[in-house]
């Protein structure tokens, strides 16, 4: 097990996310709904295609994936794909963006929007499978089940001729503690690295960066960026929150940084969080 980073002491990493969460995304085989997917090819600058499904794992559960493939042999790709909350403003040539997660049953129609790129940013229509539960960023929903929520997204992005290859893991976790002062919910946000190299990340949940802010713990690995604190994820940090307040749903940006602090890629994942 990776070496794990808590903002409280002597406690277990299962007491956050139990054992059965799987530490991979993989949604083959391929089930209904049918996938959307599209492709741009404008000769000299645009070879690039988007890719959005569904794919039935057990029960209720699907394994859903989002994908930008920058199929160029020379140029980086510049886009923003709102609907599918992604962007990059420099995937390098033969690389992709993805996000990865598993989730409830999907919402049909699936949802439409442009996913616009280049200098000019000329759209092209796209479509994108969410589940039911998913609310927009920033939106929140009401939840009755607190069930462990995890995501993976893998972006890649160039400065200059450096390139940048970040994969991470995040989850979100709520349950109800019943302590001597009354009933508490603890909300729990967890960050693993799955690179070679340390990401810096932040995860932009409502209250989040207050609580890592001024950690001694946390002190070698908070970032200053052009968006404020980041952190930059060597292994895996957990980060517990504890409120009065039972928990919504929403879904949050997850920005990826340079090491000298300007954001270039942005995800999304959702969490759980108090209504405060």
């Amino acid at each position: 097990m990776k070496r794990v980073i808590f903002i409280v002491a002597a406690i277990s990493l299962w007491t956050f996310f139990p054992p059965s969460l799987t530490f991979g995304c993989e949604c083959e085989p391929r089930t209904a709904p049918e996938k959307r997917e599209g492709a741009i090819k404008k000769t000299p600058s645009y070879d690039f295609s988007w890719f959005s499904d569904a794919d039935k794992r057990k029960d209720d559960q699907y394994c859903y994936e989002r994908v930008v493939t920058n199929k160029h042999d020379n140029l980086n790709l510049d886009y923003e794909w709102q609907i599918a909350e992604m962007d990059n403003k420099a995937l390098p040539p033969k690389e992709r963006d993805r996000i990865c997660k598993v989730r409830g049953t999907p919402r049909e129609p699936a949802a439409n929007g442009p996913l616009t790129y280049g200098r000019n940013n000329p759209p092209t229509e796209t479509e994108v499978w969410k589940a039911k539960t998913e609310p927009r960023t920033g939106e929140t929903q009401q939840v009755a089940t607190f069930l462990p929520l995890e995501t993976m997204l893998e972006f890649v992005f160039a400065v200059g001729k450096r390139v940048f290859r970040n994969s991470i893991m995040v989850r979100s976790f709520a349950t109800a503690l019943n302590t001597p002062s009354g009933r508490v919910f603890r909300y729990s946000y967890m960050l693993e690295n799955l690179s070679k190299e340390a990401p810096v990340v932040s995860w932009d949940v409502p209250g989040l960066s207050n609580r890592i802010k001024g950690d001694p713990r946390l002190a070698p690995m908070i970032r200053s960026t052009e968006r404020g604190l980041a952190l930059e994820i060597r292994d895996v940090i957990a980060i517990p929150i504890d409120d009065k307040q039972p928990p919504v749903l929403g879904t949050f940006p997850v920005y990826f940084f340079t090491p000298d602090g300007k954001r270039i890629t942005t995800g999304s994942a959702e969490a759980y969080m108090s209504p405060r």
